[in-house]
C-alpha cells in the first residue's frame, strides 16, 4: 500500500463543552510519544495560522493545574478512510473520523506567536497528567477485598482516567485490610511494583509476560526504513508512519533480516507526523519492542 496522502482530525473540547475541530487544509507538525512505562506519554504540536478567537479559546498556561482541556489526535492515510456519507451538504463531507487515534490526553500548555507572516499556535499535551496532579486517596479496605476493585478505586480517585487492562497483579483477594493515604499515582505505583502505564487516559496494570489482547499489528519490509536493530532486550525499528500501534500489543515483524522475524510485544514508540499542502515533509515512527526470551499471555 502507498504510504501517501496523509490526512489528520485534532478534537480539542473546553471546559465550556465546546468543542474545536481542527482539519486540513491547516498545515500540521506533532511528535507523539507513547510507552509502557510508568510515566507520562506526550505530544508537541504546532498548526498553523488558527483564527484569532479558536487561538484565544485554546490558550493555557502550564502553571494551570486546575484547567482540564481534553485533546484527541487521529491521523492516517486517505486510502484508509471509509466515508459513510457523501451528502454534499453534510458539514463533515470529506473529513471522516475514521483515521486511527495516535494520541488523548489534556492540554499542558498552549500558547501562540507570530513568526514572519505567519501565525504558530504550539502546543504541549501529557496523556494522565491532569489525573495524576488533581487524584489523592484515603481510604480503607477490609480483608478479603478484591484486588481489582482496590485498584479501580484507586484509578477513580484520579480525575479523567478510566481503569485499562488489568493482568495477574490484580488477581485475587487482599489477605488483610488495608489503609492508603496520599498522592493516588504514587500508591498505585507502589502497589504495581511500577507495572502501570497510562495510555489514552486509561490506567493499564501488566506484569512483563503480559500483552493487551486484540488483532496482533503486521510490521513487513515494505514499512521499514532500516533493518531492526537489536539494543541489550529491545528491537528498534525505524518505519513508515504507523498509527495503528499501540503501547502492549503485540507486533508481527517481517524484515529482511530473518534473524528478527517474529513476534514481539511494543515497548513503546515515536510518532513523527507533517502535513503542509505547501510542501511534503516526512513521516516516521520509530518502535522499540521487548526482544526478550518469553512467552506472552494476552489479557483482555
Amino acid at each position: 500500500m502507498s504510504k501517501v496522502n496523509r490526512s489528520y482530525e485534532v478534537q480539542i473540547l473546553l471546559p465550556s463543552g465546546e468543542l474545536i475541530t481542527i482539519t486540513p487544509p491547516f498545515s500540521m507538525s506533532c511528535q507523539v510519544e507513547r510507552h509502557m512505562m510508568a510515566t507520562v506519554n506526550t505530544c508537541t504540536m504546532d498548526i498553523k495560522n488558527l483564527g484569532l478567537s479558536n487561538r484565544n479559546k485554546i490558550f493555557k498556561d502550564r502553571y494551570d493545574f486546575t484547567k482540564y482541556i481534553q485533546v484527541i489526535i487521529k491521523a492516517g492515510y486517505l486510502e484508509d478512510l471509509q466515508i459513510a456519507s457523501f451528502n454534499i451538504n453534510n458539514p463533515n463531507f470529506g473529513k471522516s473520523t475514521s483515521l486511527p487515534q495516535i494520541f488523548q490526553g489534556n492540554v499542558y500548555e498552549a500558547y501562540s506567536y507570530k513568526e514572519g507572516t505567519e501565525w504558530i499556535t504550539h502546543f504541549e499535551f501529557h496523556d494522565g497528567l491532569y489525573g495524576i496532579q488533581n487524584g489523592n486517596i484515603s481510604a480503607s479496605f477490609q480483608a478479603g477485598t478484591d484486588k481489582a476493585q482496590i485498584m479501580k478505586n484507586m484509578i477513580a480517585s484520579m480525575p479523567n482516567l478510566l481503569p485499562g487492562v488489568f493482568g495477574e497483579l490484580t488477581q485475587g483477594q487482599s489477605g488483610r485490610g488495608q489503609a492508603f493515604v496520599g498522592q493516588s499515582w504514587e500508591v498505585l505505583n507502589e502497589q504495581t511494583q511500577g507495572q502501570v502505564f497510562i495510555d489514552n487516559e486509561k490506567v493499564h496494570i501488566l506484569s512483563k509476560n503480559e500483552v493487551i489482547a486484540g488483532q496482533i499489528i503486521n510490521l513487513d519490509s515494505s514499512s521499514l526504513k532500516t533493518t531492526p536493530r537489536r539494543r541489550d532486550a529491545f528491537l528498534d525499528c525505524e518505519c513508515l508512519f504507523s498509527p495503528e500501534l499501540e503501547p502492549g500489543k503485540i507486533v508481527a515483524l517481517t524484515s529482511l533480516y530473518p534473524a528478527y522475524n517474529g513476534q514481539y510485544r511494543i515497548e513503546g514508540f515515536n510518532h513523527n507526523f507533517e502535513y503542509s499542502e505547501a510542501e511534503c515533509g516526512d513521516s516516521s515512527t520509530r518502535v522499540s519492542l521487548n526482544a526478550g526470551a518469553m512467552a506472552f499471555k494476552a489479557v483482555a
